[in-house]
């Protein structure tokens, strides 16, 4: 009777059902609560804006130009706001549980559902205001520290800003999360606990989102001000770590080769790159390498190379690879060591040659070797990737020196900094440990 009523009403027991109805109603209560209390200030953004500002908008009672004082009236979108959030922290939570993984990955999605939902009509309803008030700010007149309704303006579009790129991140983890947890494909069993480190992930985005509605201004501008350069950051590191993947693999077998000239050189590839920090490299590829091209250029009387100017971003990619791909050539060095020499007197005696041997035989097993030191290669790059904002790449730690400078707040600025690549870092580490998990095979 309980397996029945079971599946007639979803996944839930009856007990269980009642536990997650009162938690919901609990929950609901207390994020109206949260937000009514909120809305009892009226300076605050949260909830309502009524403020005096100095403008020559039309609705003003003086006629002609004169600048006049009117109020911008608090939001109607308030109201919206609490009632999404009392519709859909139910059925965040509902679809949480519903997943079929274990009751530590239910809890954990049942909350970061109800957070992405938060981001969601959070930014919405901050476009809304900005929508809303765009007309006023049109109109306003700068008469001084009396006037906030610009300073209001930046708030708001910052923190509609800063929402989608938290709406984005909760997503994220979400779908990771799901992934990296869900039965695998040769067991119908979940997980048998979520991984612990998704709990810090969790409390580092729950505090980034707690401060940004608190304090939107820096806070707020600061995700803002950042956000194009954290896609750079991203895109440099992916780009850098594949092209090291492929250069490093053919290092590895260089090392290996009989042939005594491309081993040595390949030794010699290595022990050079390895002696010379990356900071240093760096800056020779984007100052020292175009000034050497252009010299090329006048010695041969080329006029494209004579007025060769470097890419930023090649220069710091190809700085990046041809650091990193001499750590990755020990690192498959070693791996390929690692498989017993009969495994190619086997493969050789099947009638493949050397490269189909090393390919269907040697590489598959050396991959499942080197992926713990491969994962902590791509995460080294991704934080030494901030050392191409020397070389004029607007990367995630260019853009946080820019806005401390600008605006003399480097304490916020660099702990948001510092927080958003911890959060990349963290991703990539539970992606990394779930690949791992995947590949692990009994010696």
């Amino acid at each position: 009777m309980n397996e029945q009523t079971s599946m007639t009403l979803g996944p839930f027991t009856i007990k269980r059902e009642a536990f997650v109805v009162v938690l919901v109603i609990l929950f609901s209560l207390a994020v109206a609560a949260i937000l009514f209390t909120a809305g009892l200030d009226a300076s605050n953004p949260i909830i309502q804006r009524s403020t005096t500002v100095e403008s020559t908008h039309a609705s003003c009672d003086q006629p002609g130009e004169m600048p006049c004082w009117i109020t911008v009236p608090a939001s109607p979108y308030a109201s919206v706001q609490i009632v999404s959030a009392l519709l859909l922290i139910p059925l965040g939570l509902w679809l949480g549980w519903a997943s079929r993984e274990g009751t530590g990955v239910r809890v954990f999605l049942s909350l970061f559902v109800v957070s992405l939902q938060f981001c969601i009509t959070r930014a919405v309803f901050e476009l809304l205001e900005e929508r809303r008030l765009d007309h006023i700010y049109h109109d306003v007149t700068i008469v001084g520290p009396d006037n906030v309704l610009e300073a209001e303006k930046v708030f708001t579009s910052a923190s509609a800003m800063a929402f989608v790129m938290l709406s984005i991140l909760a997503l994220i983890i979400l779908v990771l999360v799901h992934l990296t947890n869900r039965p695998s494909r040769t067991s119908s069993a979940p997980a048998a606990r979520l991984d612990v480190w998704w709990w810090l992930l969790a409390a580092i985005f729950w505090g980034v989102t707690l401060t940004i509605s608190i304090q939107p201004d820096p806070y707020g501008r600061i995700m803002r001000f950042v956000a194009d350069g954290i896609i750079v950051t991203i895109i440099v590191t992916f780009v850098s770590f594949v092209l090291t993947l492929m250069v490093g693999m053919f290092g590895g077998l260089g090392r290996l080769s009989h042939n005594r000239l491309i081993a040595g050189l390949t030794s010699l590839y290595v022990e050079v790159i390895r002696g010379i920090p990356l900071l240093v490299q760096l800056m020779w590829w984007y100052f020292a390498f175009p000034a050497a091209v252009q010299n090329l250029g006048r010695a041969l009387q080329i006029e494209a190379l004579m007025r060769y100017q470097a890419n930023p971003v090649a220069m710091a990619i190809i700085g990046l690879v041809i650091c990193y791909a001499a750590y990755m050539t020990e690192i498959y060095r070693a791996g390929i060591q690692s498989i017993p020499t009969g495994q190619m007197e086997a493969a050789r005696s099947l009638g493949m040659n050397y490269f189909q041997s090393m390919r269907y035989i040697i590489l598959p097993q050396a991959i499942r070797v080197i992926l713990p030191p491969v994962g902590n290669e791509f995460i080294a790059l991704l934080k030494d990737s901030s050392l191409v904002s020397v070389v004029a790449v607007i990367d995630l730690s260019r853009r946080g020196r820019e806005f401390a400078s600008s605006q003399f707040i480097p304490i916020e600025t660099w702990m948001m900094v510092a927080v958003l690549y911890l959060i990349m870092t963290l991703l990539s580490a539970r992606v990394v440990s779930w690949i791992e998990h995947q590949t692990k095979f009994e010696r």
